[in-house]
């Protein structure tokens, strides 16, 4: 059963609609399925001009970019107390583009913006619980294969991105 109330979502973009409740709900259940439903999670979605901002100041990288992660067991402004998983920042903008494009790296196809949405979102949750894809090819095998075990579980909890 996914904990709805530990997920807080706020809307900035105004390009695409979703439903908020609905992708509340999903979020809750991939935390449930991660074991951290009682952890808080916080999600933004943005447009593309307000992620390219965000990727420069956090990561030093011109463009934007589909999903960005921030733990809170991470860095000197970590959350003591546990309750907090963290922080995703989702560029919709970004989903929409790149749904349907395909991955070379074994990850799920997906074929809407929905599935996209999914996709990105357990992504960066995972990378909220400690996967990284970027620290070995054994790391990355292993983030993909819970991807993709994930992505088949909970695709279609997610909302349309209309």
């Amino acid at each position: 059963m996914e904990r709805v109330e530990s997920v807080f979502v706020e809307n900035r973009q105004r390009k695409f609609q979703l439903d908020l409740e609905q992708f509340k709900k999903a979020v809750g259940a991939v935390l449930g399925a991660l074991k951290v439903a009682d952890r808080e999670v916080s999600v933004l979605l943005l447009s593309d001009p307000a992620m390219r901002k965000m990727n420069l100041e956090y990561r030093g990288i011109r463009g934007t970019t589909d999903v960005l992660s921030f733990a809170m067991d991470d860095g000197e402004f970590g959350d003591p107390s546990g309750q907090i998983l963290g922080d995703l920042v989702i560029s919709v903008e970004t989903i929409v583009r790149q749904a349907g494009q395909p991955f070379t790296d074994g990850r799920p196809q997906t074929h809407s913006p929905q599935e996209e949405l999914a996709l990105m979102t357990i992504h960066g949750l995972l990378h909220l619980v400690g996967f990284d894809h970027e620290t070995s090819e054994e790391d990355a095998r292993e983030m993909i294969r819970r991807e993709n075990e994930l992505f088949g579980r909970f695709n279609g909890l997610f909302p349309a991105v209309v």
